[in-house]
């Protein structure tokens, strides 16, 4: 998501209320500025194998 559902202001402007890891990834808590609020989720990538 880019822009907030609610008011359409760019996400990347949204305060952080809280985050945690979860086995599924970093889990942020999001609040627009309008007070809308989501969650969102940054799920581990795996790394590159070496050889």
């Amino acid at each position: 998501m880019e822009f907030c559902d609610s008011c359409g202001h760019p996400t990347a402007l949204a305060e952080t209320e809280s985050a945690h890891h979860t086995s599924q990834g970093l889990v942020r808590y999001r609040r627009c500025a309008c007070g809308h609020r989501w969650v969102e989720l940054a799920p581990f990538l795996p790394r590159p194998v070496r050889l």
